[in-house]
């Protein structure tokens, strides 16, 4: 039995009977739930505590189907595609997160009004902990990063509901960290922000890929990543499982955290607001629309840079009006955006009183 407990400053004590202080997380895409699948997700259920699941492509009426797995877990998931949709091939998408039962924290399923993000709040005796699963889309154009974005825009939404929580957001994020692509950046730029950690990133991370295209090319794009303190003094490893009978082409990411209360402290994050584009409502976009639209017609064009031909171009005066016209476009987007959508806050803003639902209420 796994028994978390926590001091008055949020801190977290877990003891094992076979594992003291450890909680094992695993994050992994199936790409399906054949009978395959399901004898080989058993198997890894068994030797861990907290399953993060993606691609499991089960319907919304299927995902019952989930907690026949383990007896001795329990899960919640969102399906890739709702129950009206007409199906054209195969299922698609899915993700879900499993708890053991003698996990000693309520857990209480977070919505996200996503298909790609599936979300579970553990907490008691001051304990607080956000788990955040997601299934990213690949990047494939312009419209496919819109998409990314606009994904971790919900997951910052998520996030923002639980400020005192630490956090572990992992799944397939369909990116290498190691190559220098759109959404990589992307990535990089929301953690920097969210002051979020890639764990592959730890000194004691051993990964070398986490998916293969018919064993020929190889990427780390599952990823787990956590919390400052987390990352600073609970990582005791991060490792990949290469199974042979494992038949995704996706791997197991396991993490194994020590959540002791000699270890760790919990300081609360520093929360700055920013639009939150999953709240924004028509009337939001066409305000934003029509300032952005008068800001960008008040910029002025830098024709003579625009015009050049000279492909080996040097003039210093046209690189620096050319970045001048970047900035202010940058700006238009940046202003108007604060002028017009809803910021996303920390609960503390909201008028909630802690403990008014676990204590108060009933």
């Amino acid at each position: 039995m796994v028994d978390i407990t926590s001091d008055a400053n949020g801190c977290f004590s877990i003891s094992d009977e076979k594992t003291s202080n450890i909680v094992r997380f695993v994050s992994y895409d199936s790409r399906g739930m054949n009978s395959s699948k399901q004898s080989y997700l058993r198997g890894v259920l068994a030797d861990c505590d907290i399953l993060f699941l993606q691609e499991h492509w089960l319907s919304e009426d299927q995902l019952c189907s989930l907690n026949m797995l383990s007896a001795d877990h329990v899960s919640v998931g969102v399906s890739g595609f709702g129950n009206e949709c007409v199906l054209s091939g195969r299922p698609f998408g899915g993700c879900a997160i499993f708890w053991r039962k003698t996990l000693s924290l309520a857990a209480t399923p977070v919505v996200t009004n996503s298909r790609r993000i599936c979300a579970l709040h553990l907490s008691g005796n001051g304990s607080s902990l956000l788990c955040v699963c997601v299934y990213m889309p690949y990047e494939s154009d312009s419209t496919s990063t819109d998409e990314f974005q606009f994904q971790l825009s919900i997951v910052d939404t998520v996030i923002s509901q639980f400020p005192n929580s630490h956090i572990i957001l992992g799944g397939d994020f369909n990116v290498d960290l190691s190559r220098n692509w759109t959404n990589t950046t992307v990535l990089n730029d929301y953690c920097r922000q969210a002051c979020l950690f890639p764990v592959i990133h730890h000194e004691r991370s051993i990964v070398d890929y986490t998916h293969h295209f018919n064993m020929k090319h190889f990427g780390s794009i599952d990823h787990f990543i956590v919390s400052e303190q987390l990352y600073q003094v609970s990582v005791c490893k991060q490792l990949v499982l290469h199974d042979v009978d494992n038949t995704s082409d996706h791997d197991p990411l396991c993490l194994h955290l020590a959540l002791d209360v000699a270890q760790m402290d919990f300081c609360q994050r520093i929360s700055h607001p920013k639009p939150s584009w999953d709240k924004a409502k028509d009337t939001h976009i066409a305000a934003y629309k029509e300032l952005l639209s008068a800001k960008l017609r008040d910029i002025e064009l830098p024709y003579l840079a625009l015009v050049c031909k000279d492909v080996c171009c040097t003039n210093i005066d046209h690189v620096c009006s050319l970045n001048k016209y970047c900035n202010e476009i940058a700006d238009a987007c940046i202003s108007s955006a604060e002028a017009t959508i809803p910021v996303s806050r920390c609960r503390s803003t909201r008028g909630c009183i802690p403990g008014w639902s676990e204590y108060v209420a009933p």
